[in-house]
Parts: C-alpha cells; sequence; structure tokens
C-alpha cells in the first residue's frame, strides 16, 4: 500500500495547540502510572536520582570544552527533568531551570569536530534537550518562565534550521543517512514545542517532516539499516521519538507509525539481536540495543506486531521515555516463534539461531556493499553468541579520533582495527583487506534455511579484486550447536591468505586448533582443511591502540586480540573447512574428516559420540548434500 501523503496532512494543520505540558511524549494525567511503573523497577526510581543528583552536587559544568559542554547539558537537562517527572521534587525542576540557563549560555550549539558548520546534529540534539526539558517541567514553570526560555530557542535555532534547510547551504539537507533524520526530526520536537510562540513553526515542521520521510523514503523496505543497530537508534530511533509527539500532538491524525518501513523495521531490531541481548554490531555500533529495546515494543503496538511487543518487554526500561514507550503494554498471549533464519537482503545481513529461548546458538552474518556510512570492511565476516555467551565477537565501533583520520575513507580509516578487516571474522590477503569501493559488495548467492541445517552460501570476491578471483564462503548451520564455515578462494598468482578468527573469553590447550572457554560455555575450532603436510601457521595477535578521542578528549586504548590461521607457503587456491563446535564445559564437541577434495566438490563426515553427518558441497552448484 502506498505511504499517506503526510505533508498534506501537515499542511492542513492538524496540530493541537495549548495543550498542557507535557504533552509530547505523555499528559499530566499519565504522570501517576509512570512513576508507579518506575516504582516497580528495581534501582530505575533510585539510579534516576543518583545521575541528578551528582549534577546538582558535583563539579560544575565543563565549557572549556565545547562538546563536554554541549553533552553535559544535554545529560543534566534529561536526567533532572525526568527525575522531576518521577518524583515531583521541586529541587530537580530547580536543577533543570538552572541547566536551562547554562544551555543558553554555550557559545554556540555545534560540535567542534564539525566545524565550519553552522548547523549540525548537536545543533538539533541540544534543541530537543532544552524542548523536552521545557514539556517535562510542566506547571513547575511559570508562563513568563516558559516564554522566556522559548523566545532564547526560536531564535538561534529555529530560524537558523529553516534557513539552512531551505537553502541546502549544509550537506547533510540532502544526505541519506543519519543525520539529515536525526537533525530534521529532533527540530521536530523542538517545533513542536514552540508552536504557539513561533509564527514560522509550521513551516520549520514541513521542512522536519520532508527531512524525516526523505529518509523513511529511501529506507531498504524489508526493514534492516545499513549503519547497524546503533546508529538505527540515530537515524530511526530519532525519527520515532518526534513520530510519538506527532501522534500525541495531532491526535492520530498525523501518524508515522503508518509509514511502510516503520512497520517493518522491527523485524530487524528483533533479528539482529541475540538470545543474551547482545546485538550483531556491524558498522559503528555498540553492543545492546538500549532504548531502541523500548521502541520496539512502540512500534510492535502501532504495528499490531506481538512478537515485537513480547521482545520488548523481556527488557527492564531505565529511562523516562523507556516509560512512556511502553506505557499499556502487557505480556502478548502465546505467539508463534518468529523464523529462525532471516536475511535482509539490501545489506545482505543474515542471522540464523537455533531458537529463540535465552541459551540457543545465534550466528550473524554479514554481505552486502562495502560503500555505506559508518561501514566497516567486514564482508563474510560472522559472530556466534552460544549458550548465553557471545563466544566470536564483532569488534563495534571504537572511540572516534576525528583528527587523525578516523572518517578518512580514503586512507586513514582503516589503520583503526575495529573498521579494518583485520578487526573482522573474514580472510587477509597478502597481509591486506578488503576494498572500499562502489563495486566491492558482498551477495549472498544461496540462502536455504531448515528446520535442522541452514545454508548460506555468500559472495566476498569482488572485495578482494584483483588480489582475488573467488571468494565463497559456506555457513553450514547443524542446529543447535556446531557452524562449518567452508571457504572457496581462487588468486591467478599465489597468495598467503589469514583466516581470522576473534574470541571472548580465554583461550585453554586443547586437542583442537583453539579452544576458548567462556564461564561454562566452550568454543571449539578445528580446521579439516588446508592438509597440513606443507606446514600451518597459528598466530596469536594482540593489538593495542593508544590515541585521543576526538569528542571526549581523553586517552584511550582500544585492543584487538584474534587468531590468524593460514598454510605456511603461499598457494593461488586455498580451501579452508573449519569446524566451530558450542558445548558446555565437559561435553563434548564435533568432529570430523575430508573424505573427498577435487576441483567439483569437498566431502567430509561429521561425528558427535553416535551421531553422524555426512556431507557433499557442490563447489559449482552451491548446494549442499547432508546425510543422513
Amino acid at each position: 500500500m502506498p505511504r499517506p501523503d503526510f505533508l498534506s496532512i501537515h499542511q492542513s494543520d492538524p496540530y493541537r495547540r495549548n495543550l498542557p505540558h507535557p504533552r509530547l511524549f505523555f499528559s499530566p494525567d499519565d504522570i501517576p502510572a509512570l512513576r508507579a511503573r518506575a516504582g516497580a523497577v528495581p534501582g530505575l526510581i533510585e539510579g534516576a536520582k543518583a545521575r541528578a543528583d551528582g549534577h546538582l552536587t558535583g563539579p560544575p559544568l565543563d565549557t572549556a570544552n565545547l562538546y563536554n559542554g554541549m553533552v553535559g547539558v544535554m545529560a543534566r537537562l534529561g536526567d533532572l527533568s525526568a527525575v522531576y517527572v518521577l518524583t515531583g521534587e521541586v529541587r530537580y525542576a530547580e536543577g533543570t531551570k538552572a541547566a536551562l540557563s547554562q544551555t543558553f549560555d554555550l557559545p554556540k550549539w555545534v560540535f567542534p569536530v564539525h566545524e565550519p558548520m553552522k548547523f549540525d546534529h548537536g545543533s538539533a540534539n541540544v534543541s530537543a534537550a532544552v524542548a523536552l526539558a521545557l514539556d517535562f517541567l510542566g506547571d513547575a514553570l511559570t508562563e513568563g518562565e516558559r516564554g522566556g526560555f522559548l523566545r532564547r530557542l526560536i531564535e538561534p535555532t529555529g530560524g537558523l534550521f529553516r534557513k539552512v534547510y531551505a537553502e541546502k547551504s549544509e550537506r547533510w539537507v540532502t544526505s541519506k543517512f543519519n543525520w539529515r533524520s536525526m537533525i530534521c526530526s529532533d527540530m521536530g520536537l523542538a517545533l513542536l514545542t514552540v508552536l504557539e510562540h513561533d509564527p514560522d513553526a509550521l513551516e520549520g515542521l514541513a521542512y522536519a517532516l520532508d527531512g524525516t520521510l526523505a529518509i523513511l523514503d529511501d529506507a531498504p523496505p524489508d526493514g534492516e539499516w545499513g549503519e547497524g543497530v546503533g546508529y538505527w537508534g540515530a537515524a530511526i530511533g530519532l525519527p520515532i521519538r518526534f513520530a510519538l509527539a506527532l501522534d500525541r500532538m495531532t491526535e492520530g491524525r498525523l501518524d508515522l507509525f503508518r509509514h511502510p518501513y516503520l512497520q517493518k523495521t522491527g523485524d530487524f531490531l528483533m533479528h539482529a539481536t541475540g538470545p543474551n541481548g547482545r546485538v550483531f554490531a556491524f558498522a559503528d555500533c555498540g553492543h545492546s540495543l538500549g532504548e531502541a529495546a523500548a521502541m520496539l515494543g512502540l512500534l510492535g503496538r502501532k504495528a499490531d506486531r506481538p512478537d515485537w511487543v513480547g521482545l520488548s518487554l523481556q527488557y527492564k526500561p531505565g529511562t523516562l521515555f523507556d516509560l512512556a514507550c511502553t506505557a499499556g503494554l502487557s505480556a502478548p498471549e502465546a505467539v508463534p516463534d518468529p523464523p529462525t533464519a532471516k536475511r535482509f537482503g539490501t545489506y545482505e545481513v543474515v542471522t540464523l539461531r537455533s531458537g529463540w529461548g535465552p541459551k540457543e546458538t545465534f550466528v550473524g552474518l554479514k554481505g552486502g556493499p562495502t560503500m555505506v556510512g559508518h561501514s566497516h570492511l567486514d564482508i563474510n565476516g560472522f559472530m556466534v553468541t552460544a549458550l548465553g555467551e557471545t563466544l566470536i565477537p564483532d569488534l563495534g565501533t571504537w572511540p572516534y579520533a576525528h583528527f587523525i583520520g578516523f572518517f578518512d575513507t580514503a586512507n586513514r580509516r582503516w589503520n583503526f582495527d575495529a573498521n579494518a578487516t583485520r578487526g573482522h571474522n573474514t580472510l587477509l590477503v597478502d597481509g591486506q583487506g578488503q576494498r572500499f569501493a562502489e563495486d566491492a559488495v558482498g551477495r549472498v548467492v544461496r540462502f536455504e534455511p531448515g528446520g535442522a541445517l541452514d545454508l548460506v552460501v555468500s559472495d566476498g570476491t569482488t572485495c578482494y579484486a584483483p588480489l582475488l578471483t573467488r571468494f565463497h564462503r559456506w555457513f553450514l548451520f547443524f542446529k543447535p550447536d556446531l557452524l562449518v564455515v567452508f571457504d572457496d578462494v581462487r588468486a591467478d598468482q599465489p597468495r598467503r591468505v589469514e583466516w581470522l578468527l576473534h574470541y571472548e573469553g580465554e583461550a585453554e590447550e586443547a586437542n583442537v586448533d583453539l579452544r576458548v572457554v567462556k564461564g561454562s560455555a566452550v568454543l571449539d575450532a578445528a580446521f579439516l582443511l588446508p592438509d597440513r603436510k606443507e606446514g600451518w601457521v597459528a598466530s596469536h595477535v594482540s593489538r593495542k591502540f593508544t590515541y585521543r578521542d576526538s569528542n571526549r578528549q581523553v586517552l584511550v586504548h582500544p585492543e584487538n586480540r584474534y587468531v590468524a590461521f593460514s598454510t605456511m607457503h603461499a598457494y593461488p587456491d586455498h580451501r579452508f573447512l573449519t569446524l566451530l563446535s558450542f558445548h558446555r564445559r565437559g561435553g563434548a564437541g564435533w568432529v570430523g574428516e575430508v573424505t573427498g577434495n577435487d576441483a567439483e566438490a569437498v566431502r567430509f563426515t561429521l561425528r558427535q559420540g553416535a551421531v553422524e553427518r555426512r556431507v557433499a558441497l557442490d563447489l559449482e552448484g552451491l548446494r549442499a548434500e547432508v546425510t543422513p
């Protein structure tokens, strides 16, 4: 179905004015229920009060560093105003007013790393923080106080936002990634707050809607986000905040939750999250859902998806916004489990799992283009969570270093291991990683989910061109405890190929190529190919970096730890056949042997106790035959 014409609805001016504050995410009548729910979550109010009290009694705001000043005032505004809502204690309202004054005393609202820009996402983020604080304070503000703060908000941000957007004077205005929706949706919140006081607010809201819709309209139809779950939280999570406020202030007449993308995107959050809550952290992404967990509940209510609601309610709310998103939700009655295998085709993200319980095995696989905002050179990389532990991780993001090349995609970005191929579970060829190029794309060429076995084949050849003429990576997931990875690697001259495996836990001596133990969970990695007759190298590597975080201006020391497996000599063709077996300490993993290896096929046998599987891989037809 075509999406509603939201801009036309906006032009009809469906907005309710002069609603009492709070009004953006909840009403004054909702506050008692919010307080009751917060009180039922162990530690929520106590933790929120501790943060707020830290602002009231701690050191003064750091204004010598503008980044710290901006981040500091946003934290103060958010924490103090939220605790005022949850407790009604006047000292938190007074603290919020003081933080508002501090915010307007800052010389500018632009993150220093983004200068000479005149309006960046920091400008919008601070504007939204001010708007929410003014909303949450409700009748703790006199009309004179509220009007004074609103006047100070309208001119430097509302007017400048309209000017920049109309003139397209900053590149984010035409961006297809997170900045445009972040800025426009946060400015939408600010403009909804000043609606009665700014005669140009409707014009600004039209721009805010235009930018937000441009991103939602261009997003993949199956709901994924190419910058990972972390940047989904910025690119889509902030529009969800805006959508909730629009829905409330128009009494449902302008309901962005009816956008087709928002009707689908909960699937991405659900399938990209492992059983232990750890997300598949590809791109510049953290490891947890954060506020996205609560947003999933809101999306589930709006899209009538009880499976999304059920997953959301597995996470305890941690913030006032979490409480607002999950207000009125209750655990759904028994619903069928979603599919255990999911392919998101635009960015070729595949997730496999043995089931939906908390101790099931979860595998995340990554193909897709390399040229994506915040992307890493991670094609054909993967992560695994099993038995409640993440044993094979994706490193996720490292602290940003704007001034020494963190975003220099032509060169220096790839010297940070978390961004580069060396930081992922894929291949190095002659010591080199993948290319960042428009034609460097990983493509899933076989996706066959099944009851007992999932098969995925991904072609990452172009990412290594001209070093390789073929890189087909096969994943055979024998549920619940064995992942077989087979790599068919070919070149037109001898190459040295290193097979990288990152791990979490402690390596222990065992009769396998690598044993990793984390808690009671064990990973055994064993290579059936290549043949060891001409030598074999296993390099245990730990690379520790030291550099200055350009945002916080502190030294950081991230580390990349992995094992690189390779033949001793260079060859034009390589075949790696790896068993990754997961079991409890004291248990037994899978073993195997190769029974055939020729130009057209690889055949091998797998055994665990009395269970035996015979596998034949058709290398040209990209098919697997498993018996019994």
